[in-house]
């Protein structure tokens, strides 16, 4: 899946803006930076691009910062605000959709249209919809978004499996914080972990409350431990760890994902590596090497941190195919490292399409001509596309 091209009126700050993502070829382009002064409205294209898209993003995450009141997303002296996206689905996602649609039990669904390119439109705010009207042209093209929402409960049936998020795409949102990563730990990976699921022997993090919404709560560690949900990176990086060195059904890929994971690590945070799991008195953590020697996930710097919680996110979301909208891809982030993970992301995931935004001289200097939108001047000079 792939955003094609963008109108946005009225929507924020902006009044009118169209945008085109195509080469002179005429091909979709796959990295798409956003370049400008604070201030200048990056975010807000990034936000425009969420909203339009919410209905196919995983849990219609928007950014947690966003405050959704016609105050906020109108501009100000406008009616309504209207955002318009044409969305191109390749031939063999339109087939990996259809597949989980006729296996998993989504029974009553319009048929897939014949042809991958279709358009959504969002206009806000409607006297019903408390998030909008979104209208899809043809209709039935909101049903392609939908693939990997169908397969995601249905892993165990026969020919599907997660390998299948390969074929899937989605839209995922990096915002500043790089809120968003998640995953289910088993009770017997929580015993494994032992003590590092918290320092008081209980775990805090986010439960079910019987209503099928989350609920904020600490649960007692007792001897029949039960699966929980965990935002802590260390966890999820030590859980894939601990998923990868085990044996495996063939259609896993918790062992293909640490690798990769691994070696983007190592290839962004070089000559910082990531090594193997290791035994403490309080459980498992994973061991890191560098100029000074051996050291843990305690001894990682905030840009090390960050490069983790982004590729932590793409091995366990498995993102592939999608739409990935980031927030200052330089955030905490030393120069060199910066141009590594720009010069990296076609390697993050298989056929994915990059939104990001900075305000970085570096990145504006590693990127060149390359630009594609500039919000502004970083520098006295102008930069243009």
């Amino acid at each position: 899946m792939k955003l094609e091209s963008i109108s946005i009126r009225d929507f924020r700050g902006i009044e009118r803006l169209d945008l085109d993502f195509r080469d002179e070829l005429g091909l979709i382009r796959d990295v798409i930076p956003i370049v400008g002064p604070n201030t200048s409205g990056k975010t807000t294209i990034l936000d425009a691009i969420t909203i339009c898209l919410r209905q196919m993003s995983r849990d219609r995450e928007v950014r947690p910062d966003l405050r959704w009141h016609p105050s906020s997303l109108v501009r100000s002296g406008a009616v309504r605000a209207e955002i318009t996206a044409n969305l191109w689905f390749s031939d063999d996602e339109i087939e990996a959709t259809r597949e989980v649609l006729a296996r998993s039990e989504a029974k009553g669904h319009m048929p897939l249209p014949s042809e991958g390119r279709v358009q959504v439109r969002w206009t806000y705010p409607h006297p019903e919809l408390k998030w909008g009207d979104y209208q899809w042209e043809p209709a039935e093209g909101a049903m392609l978004p939908l693939g990997r929402y169908y397969l995601a409960p249905y892993l165990h049936v026969p020919g599907l499996g997660p390998r299948l998020f390969r074929r899937l795409g989605g839209v995922f949102l990096f915002d500043q914080n790089r809120t968003g990563l998640a995953d289910w730990l088993s009770g017997g990976e929580r015993a494994q972990l032992g003590h590092l699921l918290d320092p008081q022997g209980l775990a805090g993090d986010v439960h079910g409350n019987g209503r099928g919404e989350p609920e904020i709560g600490r649960v007692p560690m007792t001897g029949g431990a039960r699966p929980f949900h965990t935002k802590n990176p260390r966890l999820l990086l030590t859980s894939l760890a601990m998923r990868a060195s085990v044996a495996q059904d063939p259609n896993a890929t918790e062992q293909e994902d640490f690798a990769q994971l691994k070696k983007l690590y190592e290839h962004v945070c070089q000559p910082h590596t990531m090594g193997e799991l290791f035994n403490t008195e309080d459980g498992l953590d994973i061991e890191f090497h560098g100029p000074q020697g051996p050291y843990s996930y305690d001894g990682l710097s905030s840009g090390q941190q960050m490069i983790l919680l982004m590729l932590l996110q793409f091995a366990t979301r498995r993102i592939h195919r999608s739409i990935v909208l980031i927030d200052e891809l330089e955030l905490h982030l030393h120069p060199l490292w910066q141009d590594r993970l720009y010069l990296a992301l076609p390697r993050l995931g298989d056929d994915n399409q990059y939104f990001f935004t900075t305000h970085s001289l570096y990145l504006r200097d590693t990127i060149g001509d390359r630009t594609y939108h500039a919000t502004g001047e970083i520098t006295e000079s102008a930069f243009t596309a």
